[in-house]
């Protein structure tokens, strides 16, 4: 999610489909129609193949992170819902304040990777995902080589992106790992593989 207008157009438009030829399959009950279509480059663009691979790589790699930061951030509030609601039925004291530690610390690093709270006009903020989405759309605009400033910027955003990753396993294998074995039997924080994540339909209106 994000309270930033120009990062939500950022996300609004997959990468484009490399030149090449392409199946078409198309089911209607028991019949399928099939075809193919082929994608070429324009033949008077100004853009080399070389220019245009450097952007290709650049917008999939700025792709997959966009991926792997909705992942980050939707085990982050599963955590902090799902510590809330331990919060509320538990009568132990100490699976509280445990809690009660993970539900802050997960708004904590929610709050570093998207920009929540604005009003969508003077109010609009910039953390990972609107720097991240900023980019990938001003990278996946052009059609040729991306500049030097901007291949810079999508490797700095990429460390921004693992060092999230990582503080996310530690936190995971340290904090709710430890709530995990105090519940013991009881209902426990889980949160869905990142495969199962991306192969789920989500509703991404508010993306």
């Amino acid at each position: 999610p994000s309270d930033n207008r120009s990062a939500l157009i950022g996300g609004s438009r997959p990468p484009q489909l490399a030149p090449g030829t392409y199946q078409v399959k198309l089911v209607k009950g028991k019949d399928t129609y099939e075809t193919e279509f082929t994608i070429t480059t324009d033949p008077d663009s100004p853009y080399t193949a070389a220019d245009r691979a450097v952007q290709r790589e650049a917008v999939m790699k700025l792709f997959n992170d966009t991926e792997d930061l909705a992942y980050v951030y939707e085990v982050l509030d599963q955590v902090q819902q799902q510590a809330s609601s331990i919060q509320r039925k538990t009568t132990k004291k100490r699976v509280d304040e445990m809690a009660s530690a993970i539900r802050d610390l997960a708004g904590k690093e929610k709050s570093r990777l998207a920009f929540r709270g604005g009003d969508f006009y003077v109010n609009e903020g910039s953390m990972l995902r609107e720097e991240m989405g900023n980019l990938y759309f001003s990278v996946s605009s052009f059609p040729g080589r991306p500049s030097d400033s901007q291949l810079q910027e999508a490797v700095r955003i990429h460390q921004a992106l693992v060092a999230a990753r990582g503080k996310l396993d530690l936190f995971l294998t340290n904090d709710v790992a430890k709530l995990n074995e105090k519940l013991g039997e009881e209902a426990q924080i889980t949160w869905p593989a990142k495969a199962a994540y991306l192969a789920a339909e989500v509703d991404v209106s508010g993306m």
